[in-house]
């Protein structure tokens, strides 16, 4: 049973325009593209399924899930692009919102939403400071390098009633290089049997010297201790930005020491108030990139992790730098088989140091049709395809075109987290800034199955 909500939050509303494509039928790609591509092509036009706009109430919406009829999701806090934390702005980074799903609305051009639409969300969790180290800019900068800031990710453990989030942050300076990671990254969960916050992993901060503060900081610093010889929170995870649980562990990713960390579950389970879970990598690139065995490929260089998807016995995992999509095969019990080695899935634009590039790979998750949703934050849009390590999928092709293209449907060029209903609807986050005086921004959308 979820807990009573304790109060409500409400943002302004727009919705933009929609177009509609053709349709392909390759065996692999199972696509059908809904980007506005012209008329008089000779092709036959797709149906453009049914988006509808659920709420605008949660800001900065970075993690998505659905539960029993519920949506939950994290609000990130405002973006570096925004101006970051604000004292003068409440927000409401950290917290967890329940939404109703019925409640949404169909998506037409010029449209404001009902006063219920824009007040569609309830606060399930806001982030307890004992736990979750906020900062905003009242605080004094001796403290700066101390704080986390929930980012992304939010999972939901059927087993333990607990939501997990993933938090790290930066300082941004007015000076340059106008940005500066803190050490602080950490690993939270929200227990719903004693309705309390607590810390899965979190990184000790103290043992980065001063002077190595920067844009990054060095994953030489990551563990903070031996973890062979101290219990947990062992910090292993620096940047940490994505995750999912099989079985009875915990898998995170962070991007800035390419790592896969895995944590034990079974005393979570067992006792709400349980401490840190033990952790362990399974692997982890201190010098900015980690190696992995690829079948047909040899030692391949990864670096990023992001992103994870779990289908038919293999935990897939995507990379935002390398921009690579693998999957390794599962034990029962969800641990990962060893020795450890990956077939290549897909592969999308990769970064080119100077240049940029890379696909930003945000989220993934397994449709009800069997096929693996994707969605990279570079272009607004969402592929899918049917996973096959014998043809490996590439977004750079011209013939892989995306299922959905949200900018010149919805006006965002960047996609956000997704995840599926029972009914088979796609959820979508976005950042969109929809009120021009407002600095409040966020969205989730529906597209509705067909």
């Amino acid at each position: 049973m979820i807990p009573k909500m304790l109060y409500l939050v409400a943002l302004p509303w727009l919705l933009l325009s929609f177009g509609c494509g053709a349709s392909a039928d390759d065996p692999q790609l199972e696509r059908q593209s809904y980007a506005a591509q012209g008329e008089g092509k000779g092709e036959k036009a797709a149906v453009l399924p049914q988006v509808d706009c659920v709420t605008t109430a949660v800001p900065w919406p970075r993690g998505v899930r659905y539960v029993d009829g519920k949506l939950y999701a994290l609000s990130r806090g405002i973006h570096r692009s925004a101006g970051g934390p604000q004292a003068s702005i409440e927000d409401m980074g950290g917290s967890i919102f329940e939404i109703d799903p019925s409640l949404a609305e169909p998506a037409i051009k010029g449209a404001v939403p009902s006063l219920a639409l824009q007040q569609n969300a309830k606060v399930l969790a806001a982030p307890d400071p004992k736990v979750v180290r906020l900062w905003d800019r009242r605080m004094p900068a001796t403290l700066d390098r101390q704080t986390d800031r929930p980012y992304c990710m939010l999972l939901y453990d059927r087993e333990s009633q607990s939501f997990f989030i993933c938090a790290y942050s930066g300082i941004d300076l007015g000076q340059s290089p106008g940005f500066r990671k803190n050490a602080s990254d950490a690993v939270h969960r929200y227990d719903l049997r004693s309705q309390s916050w607590h810390v899965v992993e979190q990184h000790d901060p103290s043992v980065v010297p001063m002077a190595e503060f920067g844009e990054n900081v060095s994953s030489i610093y990551y563990p903070h201790h031996d973890p062979a010889k101290n219990p947990p929170p062992h910090g292993l995870v620096n940047g940490p930005c994505g995750g999912i649980i099989v079985g009875r562990y915990l898998y995170v990713g962070s991007n800035d020491n390419t790592a896969l960390a895995q944590y034990d579950l079974a005393a979570i389970r067992k006792d709400p108030n349980a401490g840190p879970p033990p952790g362990r990598f399974i692997f982890e690139g201190n010098k900015g990139y980690a190696e992995v065995e690829v079948k047909g490929q040899g030692l391949t260089k990864i670096m990023g992790t992001c992103a994870f998807a779990v289908n038919e016995g293999f935990l897939y995992v995507a990379f935002r730098t390398t921009s690579q999509i693998l999957r390794f095969p599962l034990r029962e019990d969800g641990g990962l088989e060893h020795p450890l080695v990956a077939e290549k899935i897909a592969q999308f634009s990769r970064y080119v140091h100077g240049k940029g590039g890379s696909a930003d790979i945000y989220d993934m998750c397994f449709g009800p049709d069997g096929l693996l949703y994707v969605s990279p934050g570079y272009d607004g849009a969402i592929y899918r395809f049917r996973p096959d390590p014998k043809r490996v999928w590439d977004s750079t092709k011209a013939a892989y075109q995306p299922f959905i293209d949200l900018e010149p449907l919805l006006g965002t060029k960047k996609s956000g987290n997704i995840c599926f209903d029972d009914k088979g609807h796609l959820y979508v986050c976005s950042g969109q800034d929809l009120t021009p005086d407002s600095k409040i921004r966020g969205v989730i959308y529906r597209v509705r199955a067909r």
